[in-house]
């Protein structure tokens, strides 16, 4: 028997397509010391069909041996099938038995063949990346939050929240293997689903305000900086947020609420404990707004505004917004508050002017 490890999907010339990676798992269970010393092979199949079940069948004509899918643990849903929609997709990994509702889940750009090749460091697994374990790097630097099939789905089925997908692409830039270049995983953004279809792309630059607003942050950097000023480094954690909808004469208000607790990483120039919590307060704030700003400007509800809504003013979402889309409100129109707490300045007493 033959165990897929990860599946991807997408849809090119009229037909849908999937794709299947297996790796050897014997080599996921062998002790530290018994490290490989030539690469792991990673063998990936591609089916077509006018269905993905047909698509399925046609895969499995070279299989050699029957294949399992109880162990795969990563799904990757390509560009053009996000937006032709992924409700059958779906339907085929909620319905048939041998998938699990725990296997992480993205999209992407890339050639989905190309990411399912994709290698660690050090020769090991594939099982050992960012595709099969992304919330390993989120706890170090939370950007993008991992998402499992479970809450993709729930998300898209939810009345009035906007899905967020990780998208994955592949970087040759940062690190190198013996001076040659690398292809590795990273994380390059996410599309928003709303009704199983994809409504917008953001890029990371894009993001950066997001990870204030999510509940499931770790710990994320800021640099606090001043016009042409930099003062530190921040490692700034556990935001606790409060989205609250408002309605006043058939007008909604937001007002978004988050505190954060900050560990001081590096001091550049000396600065009062006071001083800095306001400085990154004002800095958190500018960027939720960014961040918004390119939501707001493709008709994207990225702060899930409306959930807000239909969780606390349930009848009036029934009257006035089911059914429709709404209509956000601009920038200047939201009260963000930010509340910055420095905890800790490491093992070094902080410094002030």
């Amino acid at each position: 028997m033959h165990y897929v490890s990860a599946v991807a999907f997408d849809y090119e010339d009229e037909q849908y397509v999937v794709y299947a990676q297996m790796i050897d798992f014997s080599s996921v269970t062998s002790p530290e010391s018994d490290k490989p010393t030539n690469k792991l092979p990673v063998y990936v199949g591609k089916g077509t069909g006018d269905t993905v079940a047909s698509a399925y069948n046609d895969l499995y004509n070279a299989s050699q041996l029957r294949t399992f899918h109880g162990h795969v643990g990563a799904i990757v849903f390509g560009e053009k099938l996000l937006k032709r929609g992924i409700g059958n997709i779906l339907d085929l990994l909620t319905r048939y038995h041998e998938f699990r509702y725990t296997a992480w889940v993205f999209g992407s750009r890339e050639s989905l063949e190309e990411v399912l090749s994709a290698s660690p460091f050090f020769n090991l697994s594939p099982i050992a990346s960012l595709l099969h374990q992304p919330q390993e790097l989120y706890k170090q630097k939370s950007i993008v939050a991992p998402k499992m099939l479970r809450e993709l789905v729930t998300d898209i089925r939810e009345p009035g929240r906007t899905a967020h997908l990780p998208s994955l692409g592949l970087d040759q830039s940062i690190w190198k293997t013996s001076m040659k270049p690398t292809d590795l995983l990273v994380y390059n953004g996410i599309f928003t689903l709303h009704s199983y279809e994809c409504n917008g792309f953001f890029p990371v630059d894009d993001l950066r305000g997001l990870r204030w607003l999510t509940p499931s942050t770790q710990r994320s950097p800021l640099t606090l900086r001043d016009g042409n000023n930099v003062y530190s480094d921040l490692s700034l954690r556990h935001p606790k947020v409060k989205i609250r909808a408002e309605i006043q004469d058939n007008k909604i208000t937001y007002r978004l609420q988050t505190k954060l607790k900050a560990n001081v990483i590096e001091v550049i120039q000396p600065i009062d404990e006071r001083e800095m919590e306001e400085l990154a307060a004002e800095q958190v704030t500018q960027e939720i707004l960014a961040t918004y700003q390119k939501a707001y400007e493709q008709g994207v509800d990225l702060f899930q505004l409306e959930h807000a809504l239909y969780v606390q003013h349930n009848r009036w979402w029934q009257e006035h917004i089911k059914g429709r889309k709404l209509v956000l409100p601009a920038p200047e129109e939201l009260n963000i508050e930010v509340d910055v707490n420095v905890s800790t300045s490491g093992k070094l007493k902080l410094q002030t002017k």
